[in-house]
């Protein structure tokens, strides 16, 4: 099954950020947009995700306030089952960042861009984390 997971977000008016899950499915079935999955621990805006086998891990973001440099992961391939059967906190980057790119290979997420703070405190919306560049090793053998 191929699906396209859409995650938390803002709507425009209301904190905190969204919690939610929704997936795509184009199966062609008439309902594609399902949404009674899990909600993450952390409401977000501008995080980034990478598919990591299996699970779906999520990082940084901005929570209304502050830039979030923590990271969430969900077994989505099998839900409500697996290693993490809900949202469950893992590791965190080493900067705060929002607005940012990911992408994943075998086990390891690379994170890149973004805004936020290098020297670790949250920061206001406008800081830069610039052209560093890390990778998320979460997922053991």
């Amino acid at each position: 099954m191929q699906s396209i997971f859409v995650l938390s977000g803002w709507d425009g008016q209301t904190l905190p950020f969204q919690r939610n899950m929704a997936v795509f499915n184009p199966d062609g079935a008439a309902t594609h947009l399902k949404t009674q999955w899990p909600k993450m621990l952390t409401g977000r805006d501008g995080n980034t995700s990478a598919f990591l086998e299996g699970e779906l891990l999520t990082m940084g973001g901005h929570d209304g306030s502050n830039y979030l440099a923590s990271c969430e992961i969900y077994t989505a391939s099998t839900p409500g089952q697996g290693r993490y059967p809900v949202w469950t906190e893992t590791g965190a980057m080493m900067s705060t960042r929002a607005f940012h790119g990911a992408a994943s290979i075998r086990r390891s997420a690379y994170v890149f861009g973004g805004q936020g703070s290098i020297t670790g405190p949250p920061g206001p919306y406008g800081s830069a984390v610039g052209r560093v560049a890390e990778v998320m090793d979460t997922i053991e053998s």
